[in-house]
């Protein structure tokens, strides 16, 4: 049987898991650079034109972040995922 994430490459999928591991617990430490957010966006992007299921209304993005300069993540995830909720 062929792997049906084989769009996606190893590095693709170990940040995919270590960001599912970090959001499922408090628990879980991560320290992601901004490069490897940047990646996220586009492994969620790919894996979202692959699968062309649509985002539920929990997941919306609510504006600037206070602690980090996030413009060209957030642009990122707006311009990837034009339909998803905001609470600008």
């Amino acid at each position: 049987m062929k792997n049906k994430l084989d769009y996606l490459t190893e590095e693709e999928i170990r940040l995919a898991i270590e960001a599912l591991l970090f959001t499922a617990s408090v628990d879980v430490i991560c320290n992601f650079d901004d490069d490897d957010c940047v990646k996220m966006v586009e492994v969620a992007g790919k894996i979202h034109k692959q699968s062309k299921s649509e985002l539920s209304d929990k997941v919306s993005v609510f504006g600037d972040s206070d602690l980090y300069d996030q413009e060209e993540i957030t642009n990122k995830i707006l311009n990837t995922f034009p339909n998803i909720s905001r609470d600008l």
